[in-house]
C-alpha cells in the first residue's frame, strides 16, 4: 500500500509541475564529462527544475501525522530479571520480522537498569582495521550507537534509553591508556564493570571460571554473521550448553587489541581488533517506570518536541525518499522547530546516498532524464553533490 502511494504522490508531483514548465532540454555530454565537475552556472538555461514545495507535499498527502511520544514503561524488575525490550533480527529468518531482544537487568540504581543482552546479538570487529584504536575511535562503538540503536529500538523505546558516561580505564594487566571517557546510548561492559557484576577475575582461566551468565550463546543470526559457536563445555548453564566468544570495550596488551571473553574466560590480553569471529552483547541503561531519560551530568537525551520530530520523519521516510535538508524543511512546515527537525534527520537511521537514489529511480520511471538533468535536479532537492552523484552512478547514467 505504501508503495502504491509513493508512485501516485510522485506522479502526481512530476505531471503537476511539467504541465505548467517547459520540457527539460536533454544535455548531449552526459558521457563525457563527471558529474561532480559539472558547471551548473554554465548549464542554468539549459535545465528546468521540477519544483515541489512542502506545501504542495503536504496538500499530496493529505493529513500524514505520527503519534506522540509515549515512553515505554518498565517497572517493578529486580536484578537478575530477564526482560524484553526492542527488536532485532535473531533467528536468521527475515520473512517473519525481528525478533523481542531479551536482556539481563544486571543492576538497578535509583531510577533506572543497567540490561546487557542474554545473547550475542550479532558478530563484529572491535574496529573494521587493524590499527591502534580505543574504545571512543573504534567503529563498534560507531555502530553500536547509530546503526543498531536505530534498527532495535523504536522511537518509543529510545525515550527511556540514557546518554550516560562512561570511565574507559586503562588494561588491568598491561596498564595501557583505554583513552578518553565517553557519553553512549549503547554500549560494551567495560572489565572492571565485568569484575563488579560477574565476580570476574584477573586471574580467572578454563579451569577458574565464574557466574555462568559472563558466557552466552550466539543467536543464529549472528552465528551466520560469523560468530563461533562451542558446545559442551563444562562451565556452561547446563540448560543452554554453548557458548561464543565476545568484546569487551577495554583495550588489551596493547591499542590494537580488545578484551575479550574467550571460551568461558576473560582474555585480559585481548585479541585483534580487526578479528572477526567475535559476537556482540549490547547494553543500554535505561529509566524505569516510563519516565523520558535525562541526565543532569551530561544532557537530556530526547526532548518530546525532538521525540515526535523523529516520529514523524520516520513516518515520511516511509512514504517517499527525502534528502536531509528536505526532511528538515518538511518537517518544520508541520510545526516542528527547526532544532527538533535537524535532529530528526539526523537520528532517523536514513542513508542518504540510498534516498537519493531511490528519489533518482523514481525519478526516471516517470521521466527521461539526462544525467546532468537528474543531477542537477537530486542536487536542487537538497542531496550533495556526493550523493547526487551516487545516485545517477549506480542507476547506470
Amino acid at each position: 500500500m505504501k508503495k502504491k502511494l509513493f508512485m501516485i504522490v510522485c506522479l502526481s508531483f512530476l505531471l503537476s509541475a511539467c504541465g505548467s514548465r517547459n520540457t527539460i532540454e536533454e544535455t548531449k555530454n552526459n558521457s563525457e564529462n563527471e558529474v561532480e565537475t559539472i558547471n551548473s552556472d554554465e548549464i542554468e538555461d539549459e535545465i528546468t527544475l521540477i519544483e515541489h514545495t512542502p506545501e504542495d507535499l503536504k496538500e499530496e498527502l493529505g493529513d500524514i501525522s505520527a503519534p506522540s511520544a509515549e515512553p515505554i514503561n518498565i517497572s517493578d524488575v529486580n536484578v537478575g530479571d530477564i526482560i524484553e525490550f526492542g527488536n532485532y533480527e535473531q533467528d536468521n529468518n527475515n520473512n517473519n520480522g525481528a525478533e523481542a531482544i531479551e536482556w539481563y537487568v544486571i543492576d538497578i540504581e535509583n531510577d533506572y537498569a543497567i540490561l546487557m543482552s542474554v545473547y550475542a546479538l550479532d558478530c563484529k570487529n572491535y574496529n573494521d582495521t587493524n590499527e591502534s584504536v580505543t574504545w571512543e575511535t573504534c567503529s563498534l562503538r560507531t555502530w553500536l550507537n547509530d546503526d543498531f540503536y536505530n534498527e532495535a529500538f523504536s522511537v518509543n523505546e529510545k525515550c527511556i534509553i540514557r546518554l550516560i558516561n562512561l570511565d574507559n580505564k586503562s588494561n588491568p594487566d598491561s596498564g595501557i591508556s583505554g583513552g578518553n571517557s565517553t557519553q553512549d546510548r549503547v554500549f560494551i561492559l567495560s572489565y572492571d564493570e565485568a569484575v563488579g557484576y560477574f565476580d570476574a577475575d584477573i586471574n580467572a582461566s578454563n579451569s577458574n571460571t565464574y557466574d555462568y551468565h559472563l558466557s552466552c550463546a550466539p543467536t543464529a543470526y549472528a552465528e551466520r554473521q560469523g560468530a563461533e559457536r562451542y558446545d559442551n563445555r563444562s562451565f556452561l548453564d547446563p540448560s543452554n550448553n554453548t557458548t561464543c566468544m565476545y568484546w569487551f570495550r577495554t583495550v588489551g596488551s596493547s591499542q590494537d587489541k580488545a578484551v575479550d571473553m574467550y571460551i568461558g574466560y576473560i582474555s585480559v590480553g585481548g585479541s585483534d581488533v580487526d578479528y572477526g569471529k567475535h559476537g556482540i552483547r549490547p547494553c543500554v541503561t535505561v529509566n524505569l517506570n516510563g519516565v523520558i531519560a535525562s541526565d543532569e551530568e551530561t544532557e537530556k537525551v530526547l526532548t518530546v518536541g525532538e521525540i515526535n520530530a523523529l516520529n514523524l520523519a520516520t513516518v515520511y521516510l516511509d512514504v517517499m525518499p527525502f534528502s536531509l535538508n528536505g526532511l528538515v524543511e518538511q518537517l518544520e512546515y508541520e510545526g516542528c522547530s527547526y532544532e527538533d527537525a535537524k535532529y530528526a534527520a539526523d537520528n532517523c537511521g536514513a542513508d542518504w546516498k540510498e534516498q537519493a537514489f531511490l528519489m533518482g529511480k523514481k525519478y526516471l520511471e516517470l521521466y527521461d532524464f539526462s544525467r546532468t538533468d537528474l543531477y542537477e535536479q537530486l542536487k536542487y532537492e537538497g542531496f550533495s553533490g556526493d550523493e547526487a552523484g551516487y545516485a545517477v552512478r549506480e542507476l547506470g547514467l
